[in-house]
């Protein structure tokens, strides 16, 4: 009985072993019939307008069975920067044969003319003591990749309250998809309300300029009025503080005025960015 139960456990054993090497064999065999993908260079340089037909021009798969698969590629992800300063990502095409074989290939992407995240502004940072308009109404954030980023601004210091007249520093930040971050520093005014005084409109509430690049801060004067709505000499507007420094990347202020320093004085702040 004993010599019948041991040749039971060693034919088990035995149909085990044969069974395991076969599964093994034909999963190897399946493997070894994956598609395989292929492309020209390691690293392509694109455009940030560029369209995912660029990203996948020079991309070719091959499969045994099916033969050429190209049409079946799909970028599966597009990584966070792995090289800030020179904007590279990690890129990873996916391609699937009729059997579902699947396989991965990962290269680099350099989007040539890539910018970080831009600030924008809806109306000046100009607030009257006790309203309820405060800085994340007014203040957004555009991106060449994902488009407006409102959403993913953070006010890192803010004003104690918009109750007491004074000028304040808040600092923001934006971060967009690829982990790529722009941070601000821009002065925020809270004043008292004054409806005599006449009203100014800039062309534009904030600025991107490049190091070395002519600044005429008079030009972003759209216009004036008084107290009634009546058009004003553009002329009457002065540049009366500006901290815009050409030479050194940063934020800056350039503060205008009408009546200045008079009783129905009218203040306006633009925002200056300047970029290497």
């Amino acid at each position: 009985m004993r010599v019948i139960k041991a040749l039971i456990v060693v034919v088990f054993l035995a149909v085990t072993i044969v069974f395991s090497a076969n599964y093994y064999k034909e999963k190897t065999a399946d493997n070894n019939h994956a598609p395989t993908i292929e492309f020209g260079d390691d690293l392509i340089k694109v455009s940030i307008k560029d369209d995912e037909s660029k990203l996948l021009k020079d991309v070719i798969a091959k499969d045994a069975e099916d033969g050429d698969i190209t049409s079946n590629i799909v970028i599966e992800s597009i990584s966070k920067f792995v090289d800030k300063k020179k904007h590279i990502s990690n890129i990873t095409y996916v391609v699937s044969d009729s059997d579902n074989n699947v396989t991965k290939k990962t290269r680099q992407v350099q989007y040539t003319d890539y910018r970080k995240p831009r600030f924008t502004l809806s109306a000046p940072l100009c607030f009257y003591v006790g309203s309820d308009v405060n800085v994340p109404d007014v203040l957004g954030a555009v991106d060449d990749v994902d488009g407006d980023i409102t959403d993913k601004v953070k006010i890192l210091s803010s004003i104690a309250s918009t109750r007491i007249a004074g000028s304040y520093v808040i600092t923001a930040q934006a971060t967009n998809s690829l982990g790529a971050t722009s941070t601000i520093k821009a002065t925020v005014t809270i004043r008292q309300e004054n409806n005599l005084a006449p009203t100014i409109k800039l062309k534009k509430n904030i600025v991107y300029l490049k190091v070395g690049d002519k600044f005429n801060p008079e030009s972003y004067v759209a216009s004036v009025k008084d107290k009634n709505g009546k058009e004003l000499p553009a002329n009457l507007v002065k540049v009366v503080k500006s901290s815009v420094n050409l030479k050194k990347p940063g934020s800056y202020t350039v503060e205008y005025a009408v009546n200045y320093e008079q009783e129905n004085e009218y203040i306006t702040y633009l925002v200056v960015i300047v970029e290497e």
